[in-house]
């Protein structure tokens, strides 16, 4: 996961050809999952995100 995290950036870059990034996107989907891992710890009920 770690290795996907810190490499996800020059996946995306490759993917594209050099044709753009995706750091919005990217950030976006950081915040996401770091709410959800907080809203866990804290025991909220029915936390789910989606992965693919």
């Amino acid at each position: 996961l770690t290795d996907r995290i810190q490499n996800g950036g020059t996946e995306v870059v490759e993917a594209k050809a050099g044709a753009g990034s995706a750091t919005l996107s990217m950030a976006y989907a950081a915040v996401k999952f770091a709410d959800a891992c907080l809203r866990g710890l804290r025991g909220d009920a029915g936390v789910v995100e989606c992965s693919f």
